[in-house]
């Protein structure tokens, strides 16, 4: 974290993975359910190349960097899965209905798998705010494209976004084509059926499993090659 960073109330940074150039690293096809998802991937690019050339800001940088940015809701209500058992056997798993809950805001660099996370106790503007000043602190020589869905937090009036920073919008009710949600996916998988007393155990666990993936696994389940394909169109590094 840079200095000078304030936190609010209820934040608390999990993990930061350091930065790997990955070689063969497996990625996913963009899923082709749709014609939003289709068009984004193919006028990302140039969306990309305006980018640059439109935004003075951009030339004073070193570096330019894409990232995908998405948040997600942990609690203590317990995850239901697919359980195993015998034929004609009713599976059973011990249930829990509390509603308290902490947020992960996650950016995740597809080209290289290199990440920020941090655990805030609520989803809002005030929190997205302080986590691209925290991202823009901690990247300070690059100019950032971030990748956000139209979550109302994303495009707060009051919202105000670092210098170095720039907002890319997907098409609304696009979440498959924001790798973001894969990493969503494999931190609540070992969650599943499991029960926390409070909020501070769950947020360990959460800290462990974020230590846990390396570059390389981020990069595999983020290196969308619509993605890396755009990136390396548009010259954005």
């Amino acid at each position: 974290m840079g200095a000078g960073a304030q936190i609010p109330d209820g934040a608390s940074s999990s993990a930061l993975s350091t930065a790997s150039q990955v070689e063969g690293a497996s990625s996913p096809s963009l899923p082709t359910s749709g014609g939003r998802q289709s068009r984004f991937a193919k006028t990302l690019a140039p969306r990309l190349q305006s980018l640059r050339a439109t935004q003075p800001q951009s030339q004073r940088f070193q570096h330019c960097r894409y990232w995908v940015e998405d948040e997600s809701r942990f609690g203590l209500k317990t995850m239901p899965a697919r359980r195993i058992t015998l034929k004609g056997i009713k599976p059973i798993g011990e249930y829990q209905w509390q509603f308290e809950s902490l947020w992960l805001y996650g950016a995740i660099e597809p080209a290289s798998g290199e990440s920020l996370f941090w655990q805030y106790s609520h989803g809002d503007s005030d929190y997205f705010e302080h986590f691209l000043r925290a991202l823009s602190q901690q990247f300070p020589e690059s100019f950032h494209g971030v990748q956000v869905d139209h979550g109302g937090l994303h495009k707060a009036q009051k919202l105000n976004i670092p210098a170095n920073v720039e907002l890319v919008f997907q098409p609304p009710y696009t979440p498959e084509v924001n790798p973001a949600e894969r990493v969503w996916q494999a931190l609540k998988r070992p969650l599943k059926w499991r029960r926390f007393a409070s909020l501070e155990p769950l947020s360990q666990v959460m800290a462990e499993q974020l230590e846990s993936l390396s570059p390389q696994r981020l990069q595999s389940l983020a290196g969308y090659p619509f993605i890396l394909d755009a990136l390396s169109v548009a010259q954005f590094i």
